[in-house]
């Protein structure tokens, strides 16, 4: 899925349709990256909040949850481990 050295602390990247995270160093989560309002992707995140591009709906990174917009609920979080330096979803 991805490498740790690719994910910066209280950001992420977006990679297959996933945003993989780091809150806090050295913790990783991943996120379904389709916004539940309309299913755009959302943007890799900054300063630990990730923006739907279609209409501004923000999620916090920690839990996926929802901060703002239309969006009727927040990130679907997916199973995940590290292996070494490599971040897995699980299935």
């Amino acid at each position: 899925m991805a490498d740790t050295s690719e994910v910066p602390v209280g950001g992420g990247i977006v990679a297959n349709g996933v945003l993989v995270v780091q809150p806090t160093s050295g913790t990783f989560k991943l996120f379904d990256a389709a916004c539940p309002h309309k299913g755009v992707l959302v943007k890799p995140p900054q300063d630990g909040v990730a923006v739907c591009p279609a209409h501004a709906s923000k999620f916090n990174i920690t839990d996926g949850s929802k901060i703002t917009g239309p969006t009727p609920t927040g990130l679907k979080e997916l199973k995940s481990e590290v292996d070494g330096t490599k971040i897995m979803r699980l299935e």
